[in-house]
């Protein structure tokens, strides 16, 4: 399996006072939909495409996941996924997501940090101790046999910019 990983866009502020009692409703910034849907240029140009793309409920990550849906002209496959939720642990959601995508060839998984790179660590080296993080809009390319421990290897990493330059 190919499996993509992509954190949301730029969202607004944590500590908003319109936000505070509900942090999974901070919507993205006009900023934030503006460079993602240069990021999805980008990953449409490099000729991405996903047989599912999961996203976490909280607004900001599913924003950005319906950009990437619409963008790619792949409404249907968008699915909200609450192990994607920035709670869950890593290895609840990586069992999760074995559950629902094992007989996949490719999926795109939307949401957050510090949760998506301790995904990867665990996928990669085994445990969380891998030093990565994903910028806002960054995404990677891992590929798996099997969503156990230590068992992907890393196909790439590209910052935002990176991303969007390839939109270019």
């Amino acid at each position: 399996m190919d499996l993509f990983v992509l954190r949301h866009a730029i969202a607004v502020e944590r500590g908003h006072p319109d936000y505070l009692r509900d942090d999974a409703k901070r919507p993205l910034t006009r900023k934030g939909v503006r460079r993602m849907r240069r990021v999805v240029r980008g990953l449409k140009r490099a000729g991405l495409d996903f047989d599912v793309v999961l996203s976490s409920p909280y607004k900001r990550a599913r924003e950005t996941a319906e950009i990437v849906v619409e963008m790619l002209h792949r409404e249907e496959s968008l699915e909200l996924f609450q192990p994607l939720a920035p709670e869950i642990p890593p290895e609840q959601t990586i069992r999760q997501l074995w559950r629902r995508c094992e007989k996949l060839d490719s999926v795109l998984l939307v949401g957050h940090e510090p949760q998506l790179s301790a995904i990867g660590s665990l996928l990669l080296a085994g445990d969380s101790g891998l030093a990565l993080e994903l910028g806002k809009g960054g995404a990677f390319k891992i590929e798996v046999d099997q969503l156990q421990p230590g068992t992907a290897i890393l196909d790439w990493w590209l910052t935002p910019r990176q991303l969007r330059r390839l939109g270019e």
